[in-house]
């Protein structure tokens, strides 16, 4: 069935590929991507454009050749006759043309098929092709979904051109590969160590993480606790500041005998590692004195407070991210509290894209 509906594009493709190029089919499973990639595209790039399709601003056609546009209500309906949705794909079907040196490989994506799969008897039938001029600008502007293994802000073109999810090749040029040693070997022929992929995108290390500090985090980490006395040392040295910032809900500068205390600090930040350095970026912070929560306070403003806790300022100390937190969110995963040692272990001391691997095996 994939073999029929599929193999039209190739010999068209040839008509627009340059001499150097070569078409190629791959397969990417749904169920056979790792998850140290942190994400997966044959799920995710589905359901970007699964709205699109369906309202008719993203062309679906019937084959590469696209002499019949599927988006829409046909879409809708044969949805309806197949007892499944769109979103629902076991294979992401990649259209690409492929160029090849002694020394390096480049590959291009052209488009995408997809094909479904009747939930009454199981039978495959084709939703359609997508070229890939009518998503591009989607991809590169949308951010895929990661799990905790992921890195923060890896857009949907740079997952693709990243290259480190596991595929199959299906067709290159006009032979078609049943034999899947044979599809390996004439893979390998492009894609392997000793050839340089001119194409790949690198991705940054970073992670999103919220987290938060309080007494009882600095109670076991001497670091912790210094930004907790530094916090409080700048407002009471700058009582006028603190009620100016959100202190004048809880008292006024009547009442000489208040004694302010920070009790928690919490705040999100992008954390980036270079090397065996991790550095923090929040944008803001909330500070509580037990239950209230004072004004947002904005790393613009604590750039300005000048007191210093062994040479450096507390919005250095912010950022060189050297204190114990209770880490609460990873990316798009929420982190229990029992487990934030762990994961902050984790991101302290292990691969950042292999951050499950040592929570369950700790």
């Amino acid at each position: 069935m994939t073999k029929y509906l599929l193999i039209p594009f190739l010999f068209a493709a040839i008509i627009c590929m340059g001499q150097d190029e070569i078409p190629a089919l791959i397969s990417v499973d749904l169920y056979k991507q790792h998850d140290t990639l942190g994400y997966n595209i044959v799920n995710s790039i589905p359901y970007l454009i699964n709205e699109g399709v369906h309202s008719g601003k993203i062309h679906l056609w019937d084959t590469p050749k696209k002499e019949k546009d599927l988006s829409g209500k046909f879409l809708k309906q044969l949805e309806e006759a197949n007892n499944t949705q769109f979103v629902q794909q076991h294979f992401l079907f990649i259209h690409e043309l492929w160029t090849s040196t002694k020394r390096s490989t480049a590959f291009r994506i052209i488009g995408f098929s997809f094909i479904g799969e009747n939930k009454s008897d199981s039978s495959k039938f084709n939703y359609g092709f997508i070229d890939i001029a009518d998503i591009e600008q989607a991809l590169k502007t949308n951010y895929i979904p990661v799990n905790i293994n992921g890195y923060y802000h890896t857009t949907y073109w740079d997952a693709l051109y990243h290259r480190d999810y596991s595929f199959n090749l299906l067709q290159l040029g006009n032979k078609y590969y049943t034999d899947y040693d044979v599809a390996i070997k004439n893979k390998n022929k492009y894609f392997n160590r000793k050839k340089k992929l001119t194409t790949y995108y690198d991705i940054p290390q970073q992670k999103f993480v919220a987290c938060r500090l309080d007494k009882n985090v600095a109670a076991k980490s001497p670091e912790a606790q210094e930004l907790l006395n530094a916090f409080n040392a700048h407002y009471k040295a700058n009582k006028e500041e603190f009620l100016n910032d959100g202190g004048d809900k809880i008292t006024t500068h009547l009442n000489t005998r208040y004694i302010i205390n920070i009790t928690r600090i919490e705040f999100s930040s992008v954390w980036q590692k270079k090397g065996k350095f991790i550095k923090s970026e929040p944008e803001y912070l909330l500070l509580f004195t037990d239950d209230t929560m004072l004004d947002t306070l904005f790393m613009k403003e604590l750039d300005k407070w000048t007191e210093q806790v062994n040479y450096k300022t507390i919005a250095q100390l912010i950022r060189d991210n050297k204190y114990d937190v209770l880490i609460t969110r990873i990316n798009d995963t929420n982190i229990y509290e029992q487990d934030s040692k762990r994961f902050l272990e984790a991101l302290r001391y292990y691969y950042w894209d292999k951050i499950s691997e040592y929570v369950i095996r700790k």
